[in-house]
């Protein structure tokens, strides 16, 4: 695997990958979903640097806290996120209530 080779670029990688987001619609955005769990899976706890949860969480963040709990495009998302918190961990910790609260919610 190459998880361990990409950890030297993930800044770059992660600010290509977010200019990207900021950009791309519905269709695209789930190729870009997958992208980016990928590469958390890959990367794993190397994710877990305050610099790099700056630059991709908070746009993540403010997608989910958009979508409605009926938007077809709240599933792919999470699928996203359960990667991303995986590999932060305790990074993810500021994140995880209102996920957390919001999971709840929609199996409620």
């Amino acid at each position: 695997e190459a998880g361990m080779l990409l950890v030297p670029f993930l800044a770059p990688v992660l600010q290509n990958l977010m200019f990207a987001y900021g950009k791309y619609q519905a269709k695209n955005l789930l190729i870009l979903y997958d992208a980016i769990g990928t590469l958390a899976d890959a990367v794993g706890s190397a994710l877990c640097k305050p610099e790099l949860v700056q630059v991709l969480m908070p746009p993540l963040i403010n997608k989910w806290n958009l979508l409605s709990d009926d938007d077809r495009g709240l599933l792919p998302l999470l699928e996203c996120l359960t990667s991303v918190s995986q590999a932060l961990g305790h990074g993810f910790r500021d994140y995880a209530e209102p996920v957390y609260a919001r999971c709840l919610r929609l199996i409620e």
